[in-house]
C-alpha cells in the first residue's frame, strides 16, 4: 500500500520533471521560449511546494536527491524568473543535501551557483569565498571543465569589487580553460568580465574588443540575458568615447 510519503515523493518528482522540461525549452530558445516561460509560470506554485517538501524532509535519501537536483535542472530559467532570495534559499538547501549525500560534484556546483547569486545582490566578499570553495572541489575532481565556469564567475565578482588586476588574471585563466574544453558559455562570460576590467582601467578600446568577442559568443549560443548585458556595456563604452551613433546602434539592438 502506498503511504503518504511515497505520494508526496511522486509529487515532488513530477514537478521537478516539469521544471526540467521548462528549462530544456528555454535553452532551445527561439519560438519555444515563450512556451517555456508559460509552463514555468503556470506551475510555479507547485514547483515551490515540491522543492519545499524535499527541503523539509532532510535526511531522507530520496528527498535529499530531489532537493539537491532542484536548482540544477533549469538554472538559466531560474536565474531569470526566480527572486534572488528564493534562489539562495534553494541553493543553500541543495548544498546541505549534497553534503549529506556525499556528492562532491553537486556540492561544487551549488557553491558556484550560490556565489553567483550572492554576487548579483552585491555580497561580493561572500561570493568570492563560495567560489574558492567550489574551485577547490573541482580542481581535485575529474570535472576540470567546471573550473572554467567558476573562474569566469570569480572574475565577475572581482570586477564588481574594483579589483581589475585580479579580475584580469582569473578571467584569462577561465578563457584558456574554456577554449580547451569548448565551454562557450564560460568563455563568453570571461570575455565580458575582461572587457569590464579594462573599462575600469579606462582602456576603452580594449574593453570594446573583448565585449565584441563576448557578444558574438552569447549570440551564437542564444544566451539572451548575457547578450543584453554586453550590449549595454558596448553602448555605454561607445558613448564614453563620444561615438553616439555606435552607442545608439547597440542600445537599439538591446531594446
Amino acid at each position: 500500500m502506498i503511504n503518504r510519503y511515497q505520494i508526496e515523493l511522486r509529487f515532488a518528482n513530477h514537478y521537478m520533471t516539469r521544471l526540467r522540461r521548462a528549462g530544456e525549452l528555454y535553452d532551445i530558445g527561439g519560438e519555444v521560449l515563450q512556451e517555456a516561460l508559460r509552463l514555468f509560470d503556470s506551475e510555479w506554485g507547485n514547483l515551490e511546494l515540491a522543492q519545499s517538501w524535499a527541503e523539509n524532509h532532510a535526511d531522507q535519501e530520496k528527498a535529499d536527491e530531489i532537493c539537491s537536483s532542484f536548482p540544477d535542472v533549469a538554472p538559466r530559467l531560474l536565474d531569470l524568473r526566480q527572486h534572488p532570495g528564493d534562489r539562495i534559499r534553494w541553493l543553500e538547501a541543495a548544498l546541505g543535501a549534497a553534503r549529506r549525500l556525499h556528492d562532491r560534484l553537486a556540492e561544487g556546483r551549488h557553491l558556484n551557483n550560490l556565489g553567483s547569486s550572492y554576487a548579483r545582490i552585491g555580497k561580493l566578499v561572500k561570493a568570492i569565498e563560495l567560489f574558492k570553495e567550489s574551485l577547490e572541489i573541482f580542481q581535485l575532481s575529474t570535472d576540470k571543465r567546471s573550473v572554467a565556469g567558476v573562474l569566469a564567475n570569480m572574475g565577475y565578482a572581482y570586477t564588481g569589487m574594483g579589483e581589475a588586476s585580479l579580475a584580469i588574471t582569473v578571467s584569462e585563466q577561465a578563457i584558456k580553460l574554456a577554449q580547451h574544453y569548448k565551454d562557450r558559455r564560460s568563455e563568453g562570460i570571461a570575455l565580458s568580465n575582461l572587457g569590464q576590467s579594462f573599462y575600469l582601467m579606462r582602456e576603452f578600446r580594449r574593453a570594446i574588443e573583448f565585449y565584441q568577442q563576448s557578444l558574438e559568443i552569447m549570440q551564437e549560443i542564444g544566451y539572451s540575458a548575457a547578450e543584453n548585458i554586453v550590449l549595454n556595456y558596448l553602448g555605454k563604452t561607445w558613448a564614453i568615447l563620444n561615438k553616439p551613433k555606435e552607442a545608439i546602434t547597440f542600445y537599439e539592438v538591446r531594446l
